[in-house]
């Protein structure tokens, strides 16, 4: 069955709500950095709604805790736990995170040593069935040639003469077009030659 605008949009409604979705969503992705906190703060509260509901109504206790001291208690609490959190566990993790970035070279090289180059010869292996090897000369010009041409240096040189090539090519552009725009018009003839901007 194919699709047909016509009977989609037979009933306003559905295009109404369907614009609607579409600017509520836009608006969301626009203001996200805003309603980020809010967002934020929606959930702490809804997750923490139940302990307050708990504080407030528990009919054990002797005296009963206003809702507004509950909230404060539990908020208090919470802000605590997360200081003393991070009283503890960031110094750990600052050390934990040094201590990988100094053993992160060896582990590395350990990894190309034990895996990567293993890895890589079984690939050539497999690509050596399927591709022959490229021709070369008894006296190696081939293989200073590759050397040379797969070279950061030489990539570094490509990269600077081309940039250097795109740039006189677009002064070349621009003296060609001020010459044809600023060529004299006899006194008395008219201007028939267009301009192009």
């Amino acid at each position: 069955m194919a699709f047909s605008s016509k009977k989609f949009f037979k009933n306003p409604r559905i295009a109404v709500l369907l614009l609607l979705v579409a600017m509520v969503v836009g608006a969301l992705y626009f203001f996200r950095v805003v309603l980020l906190p809010f967002a934020l703060a929606i959930l702490l509260a809804y997750l923490l709604a139940p302990v307050v509901t708990w504080i407030h109504t528990r009919p054990t206790w002797k005296v009963k805790v206003p809702r507004g001291g509950a909230i404060l208690g539990v908020y208090t609490i919470m802000l605590g736990m997360m200081l003393l959190s991070g009283y503890y566990i960031f110094p750990r993790f600052y050390s934990e995170v040094n201590k990988m970035v100094k053993t992160l070279p060896s582990v590395l090289k350990d990894l190309e040593k034990d895996f990567i180059i293993p890895l890589e010869g079984t690939v050539n292996g497999w690509f050596a069935q399927f591709i022959p090897p490229p021709p070369t000369e008894t006296n190696g010009k081939f293989s200073v040639l590759r050397r040379l041409a797969s070279s950061t240096v030489f990539h570094s040189v490509m990269n600077v003469s081309n940039a250097c090539l795109a740039a006189a090519s677009a002064a070349a552009s621009l003296t060609m077009a001020s010459r044809t725009c600023a060529a004299p018009i006899a006194p008395g003839a008219a201007n028939t030659r267009a301009v192009a901007i």
